[in-house]
């Protein structure tokens, strides 16, 4: 199967040399390789990568965002804020005069207010709200961080000033609010749709304030975005920005090599690197704030013995998954956290490949013959570029000390939706940081709370680990944050809900003629500020 892929790109190659088929063609429209459909159109609905790359920083903004260059947060909808000294009150003064999309249904009447901002949390937090069960119906980040049980209110104070008030304190509130799932809704457009019974259209025909507005969508197909020329910020620097769903990294290979993509999204490890020596497509790479972990669902026997799991993290050789899946873009996860957190151990335990200590435990807990299934998405992810490869290798590990496993994989969208039904042994996934705090980390994957939300896949709840995470979480002292981190490590340790696999860089392709991309170390991708030139050879 490789060599064959090899062989193709590399014809591929040289049908990329022999020709140039952008040469011409008009530098006002983007076309992007997309690895998959969106889940929502609304950030708010879903934790999927996929999902953010395609909507959250193209429709939408929030109220601020996180540069990493300046290493603070910056003004977006709010010009500033400010925050009492308990860490339960966050005030907000929003920007003046920034519009909303308009579509065939509406035309907004009013630029953004606090009515905006109430709207777009309180359809969160209260249950009967009318549209607390539109689209997904779901909230999985802020249910899995257990924001929306400490958000007691979100109040308009005047029409450009908004308070949130939490029950506790939530150092970790900023940050939660400066990600890529906070964005800021149209209360007007809901209002209209909703006395029209017509509250579906609210995510099929989404209305935001971003550099794009929504055009259309073609399930499988495609997305269309349109320049929306009224943006608060910078207008986008192409007119039209096109989507190109295509869940195979080969054929997106082809496609960026063809012209039909301008950009082209998660390339496996070895296409990017036979791509090298391309003249026409560059690769364009970053460390990323991610982990890829193999997840055991906890509540299904004998994988409620801890001991069942940390003899399954010793079996597997995470060096040779590295190596075969990564290359030189990933690296062995020794935590759950990435070496770019300033929360990672600074000893971390470099937990070896030990298939006699894991044939002991399994000994020890009286287990033999066990047969278990290993669910993987059949895309690739920024964390994992190659996951059903990565669960080949896992099965031979595990075949090698007498656990078979068999290897299940559906479309992205079909995959999650299964995991929701829990009718799986173990699932290999992993997480990206939405934000530079640790607890997005924590809380997101292995809370409580995120057993509900459908992102601790281990289905584990632990209250010694839960005390800690809400102990660093009331907490501004980073060395005390760093020592109650470091604890809660020592309990995965022992529990072993997940076993860490890797940490990968972020991944993209474009031709040369394509400029101004920049990815962050979180969030999802921004393509308002690139644009192509005309190819001159």
């Amino acid at each position: 199967m490789l060599a064959m892929r090899q062989l193709l790109v590399s014809s591929l190659l040289i049908i990329l040399a022999a020709c140039s088929p952008q040469s011409g063609q008009s530098p006002s429209g983007l076309v992007y390789c997309l690895e998959g459909n969106p889940e929502a159109f609304n950030p708010q609905q879903t934790t999927s990568g996929t999902t953010l790359d395609a909507t959250a920083l193209h429709l939408y903004n929030s109220l601020l965002s996180y540069s990493p260059k300046e290493a603070a947060f910056v003004p977006e909808l709010a010009t500033h804020w400010q925050i009492n000294a308990s860490l339960t009150e966050y005030v907000f003064h929003l920007r003046d005069d920034v519009k909303f999309h308009h579509n065939e249904l509406f035309t907004p009447s009013r630029t953004v207010n606090a009515d905006d901002v109430v709207f777009s949390f309180q359809r969160m937090i209260d249950n009967n709200h009318p549209f607390y069960n539109e689209g997904l119906g779901q909230y999985p980040f802020f249910q899995g961080l257990g924001i929306l049980q400490n958000l007691i209110d979100v109040e308009a104070l005047s029409p450009q000033q908004v308070k949130f008030t939490l029950a506790q304190p939530d150092v970790t509130f900023l940050s939660n609010l400066a990600s890529a799932f906070a964005v800021i809704l149209s209360k007007e457009y809901a209002d209209l749709l909703q006395q029209q019974n017509n509250i579906m259209a609210f995510s099929q025909m989404p209305i935001g304030t971003g550099p794009y507005r929504f055009i259309e969508y073609n399930k499988n197909q495609f997305i269309r975005y349109q320049r929306h020329d009224n943006y608060f910020k910078t207008v986008a620097s192409t007119k039209h920005l096109v989507f190109d769903i295509t869940p195979n990294s080969t054929r997106r290979l082809a496609k960026l090599v063809s012209g039909d993509c301008d950009l082209s999204a998660l390339p496996q490890a070895r296409e990017a690197k036979l791509l090298e020596t391309s003249k026409k497509v560059k690769t364009v790479n970053r460390p990323d704030l991610n982990v890829a972990f193999w997840s055991f669902n906890t509540e299904r026997p004998p994988l409620d013995n801890p001991k069942v799991r940390q003899a399954l993290d010793l079996a597997i050789n995470k060096k040779a998954i590295i190596d075969s899946v990564y290359g030189k873009t990933g690296q062995i996860a020794y935590s759950l956290l990435p070496p770019l957190s300033w929360a990672h151990p600074k000893t971390a335990p470099t937990q070896s490949f030990d298939p006699i200590t894991a044939k002991a435990l399994l000994t020890e807990a009286g287990i033999d013959n066990l047969n278990i299934n290993i669910w993987v998405p059949n895309v690739a992810r920024a964390y994992n570029p190659n996951a059903y490869r990565t669960a080949e290798l896992i099965t031979q590990d595990l075949a090698k000390i007498g656990i078979q496993a068999q290897i299940v994989s559906y479309d992205w969208s079909v995959f999650l939706g299964k995991l929701n039904e829990g009718n799986y042994d173990t699932a290999l996934l992993g997480w990206s940081a939405d934000n530079a705090d640790p607890d997005n980390f924590f809380s997101s994957t292995l809370s409580c709370a995120a057993i509900a939300s459908g992102n601790n896949r281990s289905k584990w709840c632990h209250l010694a680990f839960e005390k800690l995470l809400q102990q660093a979480a009331k907490s501004n002292d980073k060395q005390l944050r760093y020592q109650l981190y470091l604890q809660a490590h020592q309990i995965l340790e022992q529990q072993k809900p997940m076993s860490y696999i890797g940490h990968g860089e972020r991944l993209l392709l474009s031709h040369k003629n394509v400029h101004g991309l920049e990815i962050d170390s979180f969030s999802g991708i921004s393509l308002d500020k690139v644009f192509k030139t005309r190819d001159q050879d």
